[in-house]
């Protein structure tokens, strides 16, 4: 099952690929991916430090991160804990054109792009 669900990740990675109007719109993707990186060892960091992940991604300002990073547009990066007390894990979101999305799933410990508004 994992590995099925590994493949369909990396569908929808190229189907957003496919569907970006541009190499620009790649590009984006990967600048926004790396762009995320301090707030992602921020997350874990405090996840090491508190045992759970952060319920909102302010806690971690000024102990874990300086300031939260932006995508190359200037917009906040989603972030929403897993609702489930037994599956701590989190979403980290970031929108495109068209509906498109990047989301870094803790669960999956990667990168899944997609289309659609439910993300």
């Amino acid at each position: 099952m994992t590995n099925l669900l590994r493949v369909f990740t990396i569908l929808l990675c190229i189907l957003c690929t496919l569907g970006c109007n541009s190499p620009d719109d790649t590009e984006n993707v990967n600048q926004n991916q790396a762009r995320s990186v301090p707030l992602l060892n921020a997350i874990y960091k405090y996840k090491v430090d508190q045992g759970l992940f952060p319920t909102d991604v302010d806690v971690l300002l000024n102990d874990y991160i300086l300031q939260l990073p932006r995508t190359v547009n200037g917009n906040e990066y989603q972030y929403k804990l897993s609702p489930r007390k037994d599956a701590n894990h989190f979403v980290l979101t970031f929108d495109m054109k068209n509906d498109a999305y990047c989301s870094f799933r803790s669960d999956l410990d990667d990168w899944e792009c997609g289309f659609g508004l439910d993300h």
